[in-house]
């Protein structure tokens, strides 16, 4: 993982959609939630003291503000003229570095066409739909993690991916994480089908939690069955390693009228 300065105490993820991307540059409207305390409490009036970054932390992106209001808690980030380094079908990663007091303006003039969105998640993991993300055993014909729902319900699965990250020898701005997500694509698959009606790819987000990263993924209504649920994941970090991982869990679907 990448800091930009240790003068920035804090950051949140920014996930954008790219279920509609296929290839090219992007840009991309990001609308900053009104009941985020943390952000609204410590920015400045002008809105100046925030940086936008890629995945790997770091890199900074060429960014606006529209509408930005400290009173009202208004503010679209529009960033201009992004190239995702892969995947679609999926979100990708963007980083918001705030409240570094005193921070010049870093903002540039954007064109902005069609944009795609990105959402800053403010929701904490759900404890009993967490999903410990590790790499399978060689050879396993099943995975460890598992998770049960109703047919007619839609939830969120919440997959830990920490496990998944190249550690630093040695602390970055006080972290040892080396590697961030990239890019994520979740699919829900019954016998090696995908079941494209169980997943909306739109729907899923990426939320650094107390020093740990997740991704939400959600699951809608199925029949009854014994499906596998798949995260993979496209890595990025400060060096040369990168990889392309995959998560799994069975994913259990029971019609509460049959038990």
């Amino acid at each position: 993982m990448g800091w930009i300065d240790g003068g920035w105490a804090k950051r949140a993820a920014i996930t954008v959609d790219l279920a509609s991307w296929s290839s090219g540059a992007i840009d991309i409207n990001v609308v900053l939630p009104k009941d985020w305390d943390e952000f609204w409490d410590g920015i400045d009036s002008s809105g100046n003291e925030l940086r936008v970054t890629q995945a790997n932390g770091y890199t900074l992106v060429n960014y606006d503000l529209s509408g930005f209001n400290k009173t009202t808690r208004t503010c679209t980030i529009q960033v201009d003229g992004l190239t995702p380094t892969s995947g679609s079908e999926g979100v990708a990663l963007l980083w918001l570095y705030y409240s570094k007091s005193g921070a010049p303006d870093a903002s540039t003039s954007v064109t902005i066409t069609n944009p795609y969105s990105g959402y800053v998640e403010l929701a904490a993991p759900r404890a009993d739909r967490i999903i410990r993300a590790r790499p399978e055993a060689p050879g396993a014909s099943k995975p460890d993690a598992t998770q049960t729902k109703e047919d007619d319900v839609t939830t969120y699965l919440w997959w830990d991916v920490t496990g998944l990250l190249h550690g630093r020898r040695e602390r970055d701005n006080g972290s040892l994480r080396y590697e961030e997500p990239d890019f994520i694509a979740f699919a829900v698959e019954l016998s090696g089908s995908p079941q494209g009606a169980m997943v909306n790819a739109t729907k899923s987000r990426f939320v650094e939690y107390d020093g740990r990263m997740y991704v939400a993924t959600l699951v809608k209504a199925g029949s009854a069955d014994n499906y596998l649920a798949k995260l993979t994941m496209t890595t990025t970090g400060t060096g040369s390693i990168s990889q392309v991982v995959v998560a799994k869990a069975t994913l259990t679907v029971q019609d509460i009228t049959e038990v």
